[in-house]
């Protein structure tokens, strides 16, 4: 979970093993897309499926590129 609401989420399974698959087949959630070419957003945060993150990060990430847009790209 997120503090940062606005957001959509776009999984890929490269191959896991581990049942990941079945499990992204069950979610129920319309922000879950097929990849980056259907992202709509104006950032994209990549993580893998051991990446831990606090759960501000997108927010407070999002938040310094508001603020800083010379280093957007």
């Amino acid at each position: 979970m997120q503090t940062l609401n606005d957001l959509e989420l776009i999984i890929i399974d490269d191959g896991s093993t581990d049942g990941s698959a079945g499990i992204i087949h069950e979610l129920k959630d319309t922000r879950v897309n097929q990849g980056l070419d259907l992202a709509q957003g104006e950032y994209i945060a990549r993580m893998d499926s051991d990446d831990v993150a606090a759960l501000n990060r997108l927010e407070v990430q999002a938040y310094f590129m508001d603020q800083n847009p010379t280093i957007r790209y």
